[in-house]
C-alpha cells in the first residue's frame, strides 16, 4: 500500500490517539500522557528517515516542538482547528504527491486526496508503526508467553487467532 512510500507524514494527533484503545486510555488519564504515548510509538516505529508532523489541536507551552530528529510537534492557534492547520501544511507542500496524510475526517482526507497527497486512516497508520520490516507485530512478538494450561487446544486457539489478525 502506498502508506509506507511517503517522504513526509502529516498527522492528526488526537485523532489517531482517540482511534486506539491503548492510546486513548493513556489520553484519558491526561492530555501529555496520551501524547507522549503516542510520540514514543512513533519513535519506536519502522518509519524511519521520514520527516514526520503531527499536529494537535489547541496550543500548549508552544506552537511548534522537535520530538526527535524526524519528529516535529505542532499545535493550532487559539481559533484555529488541527484540521485547518493540516490543509495549510497541505496547501504550502512543494511536493504533495510525497505527503501521506493521516486523518479518519473525510474532510482532510479528501482535501487531501485533490491535493494529490495520500490519505491514510488512522487504523492503517498505528498498523503501520506497530508493524516492524519483518512483517511481525511488535505486540505478537513481545507478548510471546503460553498460556498458562498450555494444552494443545490453546496452543491450536492461540494460532487461530493471530491467522485472524493479519
Amino acid at each position: 500500500m502506498g502508506v509506507y512510500l511517503s517522504v513526509k507524514w502529516i498527522i492528526d494527533g488526537y485523532n489517531v490517539i482517540h482511534s486506539d484503545p491503548r492510546l486513548a486510555k493513556a489520553l484519558a488519564h491526561s492530555l501529555e500522557a496520551g501524547r507522549e504515548d503516542f510520540l514514543l510509538e512513533i519513535q519506536k516505529s519502522p518509519i524511519k528517515h521520514e520527516k514526520i508532523l503531527v499536529v494537535f489541536d489547541g496550543r500548549y507551552e508552544s506552537p511548534k516542538e522537535e520530538y526527535g530528529r524526524d519528529i516535529e510537534v505542532r499545535y493550532s492557534a487559539r481559533g484555529q482547528s488541527a484540521d485547518d492547520l493540516i490543509r495549510a501544511e497541505i496547501a504550502a507542500a512543494s511536493r504533495r504527491r510525497s505527503i501521506t496524510v493521516v486523518s479518519d475526517d473525510h474532510a482532510v482526507a479528501g482535501y487531501a486526496r485533490e491535493c494529490g497527497a495520500i490519505a491514510a486512516s488512522s487504523r492503517e497508520f498505528i498498523s503501520a508503526i506497530r508493524t516492524p520490516k519483518n512483517g511481525k507485530d511488535r505486540r505478537e512478538s513481545s507478548s510471546r508467553e503460553k498460556p498458562e494450561s498450555g494444552g494443545k487446544i490453546d496452543e491450536e486457539l492461540l494460532r487461530l487467532f493471530k491467522g485472524k489478525q493479519r
